[in-house]
């Protein structure tokens, strides 16, 4: 995440990125796929995107390139075995640092989303009010008159912003919240080990025609000869 002013565009806007490797399963192995969002709009939107994949660049070059470790003006050893980095000289070679290679990409897409509802405001449950004026919520003749908007996919980490759209359209469909997530999974384990005894209760409640012709009478009936 790149906040306010973290750029060199000096974006006011926050920029997230996420990076998506071949353990994703969304591109092949060797290869990554960085996807960089930010709310700015406009041309504006593209230079901070921009100086973002440019920061991400130089860092993930820097960090791989070898020779840090082994600089004695910036990691020294102690007598006692700890290590020191002055951070002043580190600070000064990563402003001074000129990569010698750049990574290689295999295409850039730019792109514009647009969308109804206003991002990074989800917990606002007025966005999914169906009980607002018609008159001011809909568009004469407008063929999505009805239907409910989401905000944007969210970028957050703990998913919690996602549950909470979630809970408010379901507290919208239904009325109540309380029921959400109530979900009542059967444990496996414990039917397991209540044993042979009380498997019978979880049994199919339907007999089969065969099965109850099978549980008749054991009375002997005629001979038979084979």
């Amino acid at each position: 995440v790149f906040p306010p002013g973290s750029l060199k565009s000096g974006n006011k806007e926050v920029v997230q990125a996420f990076i998506l490797g071949a353990g994703s399963e969304i591109c092949p192995e060797g290869t990554i796929v960085w996807y960089l969002s930010t709310t700015e709009q406009g041309p504006r939107a593209e230079m901070d995107i921009d100086a973002a994949l440019e920061a991400m660049e130089m860092a993930l070059l820097r960090e791989s390139s070898s020779g840090l470790e082994n600089d004695e003006e910036i990691v020294q050893l102690t007598g006692n075995g700890h290590t020191i980095v002055n951070s002043v000289k580190l600070g000064q070679s990563f402003k001074e640092y000129v990569p010698r290679e750049r990574l290689q990409f295999l295409f850039k897409l730019y792109y514009t989303q647009y969308t109804s509802t206003p991002p990074f405001g989800v917990v606002n449950s007025s966005f999914f009010d169906v009980n607002q004026d018609l008159e001011k919520k809909y568009i004469p003749g407008a063929s999505d008159n009805g239907v409910i908007y989401t905000t944007m996919p969210s970028a957050e980490i703990s998913y919690d912003e996602v549950v909470t759209a979630a809970k408010v359209l379901y507290e919208k469909i239904v009325g109540s919240d309380d029921d959400f997530f109530d979900l009542d999974f059967e444990d496996e384990d414990e039917i397991q080990a209540s044993g042979v005894a009380n498997a019978e209760q979880f049994e199919n409640a339907i007999d089969d025609d065969d099965d109850v012709n099978m549980e008749g009478s054991g009375e002997f009936v005629g001979e038979m000869e084979i």
